[in-house]
């Protein structure tokens, strides 16, 4: 059976997908893990990411936090900056789920090495063919 943080993770990720169908800004929504099962259900903890074309990044830097608080309780957030001009927010939701989600530049996607990736959300329709050229695995 699946723990209440397990739940509240899934919850996020399927709330999330309405909300980045809607939003202009919002390209790619995936889920990036080291191993397989830290992109499968059920979640322990979650390593998200957004991508958004260059002229739309600095909105979507600023409105991360509101985005993640429409579809869960965020009890405390962390931002820094991340490699290739991104953004990363580490996150505690209402129930201690952990999660990170890192905002990143459509031009840089291609430009780094992934391990593990589950596309959620692609309005692009080449998400796929970006990461193969990189060497992903899943």
């Amino acid at each position: 059976m699946a723990s209440d943080r397990s739940r509240e993770l899934t919850s996020l990720v399927d709330g999330l997908i309405p909300v980045v169908l809607a939003d202009p800004r919002i390209r790619v929504l995936w889920i990036e893990g080291d191993l397989p099962d830290e992109v499968r259900r059920p979640y322990r903890e979650l390593d998200l990411r957004m991508a958004a074309m260059d002229p739309d990044f600095a909105g979507l830097v600023a409105d991360h936090g509101a985005i993640l608080s429409r579809v869960a309780p965020v009890a405390s957030h962390a931002d820094e900056d991340a490699d290739f001009e991104g953004k990363r927010c580490k996150a505690t939701l209402a129930s201690g789920a952990r999660l990170v989600l890192t905002l990143e530049r459509m031009s840089l996607v291609g430009k780094r090495s992934r391990a593990e990736v589950v596309p959620i959300v692609d309005k692009t329709g080449r998400f796929r063919t970006i990461l193969n050229r990189t060497g992903v695995r899943s």
